[in-house]
């Protein structure tokens, strides 16, 4: 889950990276550093997969994410939009195109989709990707009922692909509820004048905008999406799991070692 961007970050600087002359190794490096927010790294694995296979359209994909997490929303439709052209069935580049691209083209962009619809697997995430691209660019347009259509069809291939047990997450959230958690008071090491700032919000509501406005703050450094909290708070428990947090997590925390989360923050 990269939750060790230092170390990443040492590997890295350390390691014969530049060697690799395989472009979907360095596509599979890019995704990783960009999870961890290393977006100097995740550029240059792009830059060298680009040197190596321009006409690639899974490099140009990768690069107009990328650009879109920096913010240069004109630089990553560029780069879509050669992916596209290269390879029109690219379900990521289409969802992409539509997160950030003006409301004229959408038209356009619904056409494209429909063309290459029939050629994506069923049940796949390409398919979920596409059904909510048509579904923003169908609304943009006004057809509300063939957007509310993608949007069930997407929700229905994610649901059926994902691993969901919604019992056992409403015990996890009654769990969390009951939680009664000794108060901690810092020690002496712990300085006063710094710490993290925690931005809570629901997916698509605005977190990542807060985040660039705090972070032009000169004394403010932005560290992404980072799951840098409930990593340490599976170590202070001494309990992993593929979930964010489970039910075992909320049980050991009244024991868990703060000290050491603080630390890892």
């Amino acid at each position: 889950r990269f939750e060790m961007p230092e170390a990443m970050a040492f590997l890295f600087a350390n390691s014969d990276w530049r060697q690799i002359r395989d472009v979907g190794q360095l596509c599979e490096l890019a995704p990783m550093f960009l999870t961890a927010g290393m977006y100097d790294q995740a550029s240059a694995c792009l830059d060298a997969a680009i040197e190596l296979a321009p006409d690639d359209p899974d490099v140009h994909c990768l690069r107009g994410m990328l650009e879109m997490v920096l913010g240069n929303a004109g630089a990553s439709l560029r780069a879509l939009r050669q992916a596209l052209q290269r390879e029109p069935r690219l379900a990521m580049a289409h969802g992409l195109v539509a997160m950030q691209d003006d409301k004229s083209n959408a038209e356009e962009h619904i056409h494209r989709m429909r063309a290459v619809q029939g050629s994506i697997v069923p049940y796949s995430e390409g398919e979920a990707q596409l059904c909510y691209a048509l579904h923003k660019r169908l609304d943009a347009v006004g057809q509300y009922e063939e957007a509310w259509a993608a949007l069930e069809r997407g929700h229905a291939v994610m649901r059926h692909r994902v691993r969901y047990d919604r019992e056992e997450t409403m015990r996890t959230f009654d769990a969390l509820e009951g939680l009664d958690l000794p108060v901690a008071i810092p020690g002496d090491s712990a300085s006063p004048a710094t710490g993290p700032i925690f931005i809570v919000g629901m997916y698509r509501s605005g977190t990542t905008l807060i985040e660039r406005v705090l972070a032009g703050h000169p004394q403010v450094q932005d560290g992404g999406e980072s799951f840098q909290l409930t990593a340490a708070m599976r170590e202070a428990v001494d309990h992993d799991t593929r979930l964010v947090v489970d039910r075992p997590v909320v049980a050991r925390a009244g024991q868990g070692d703060y000290e050491l989360v603080r630390n890892r923050m």
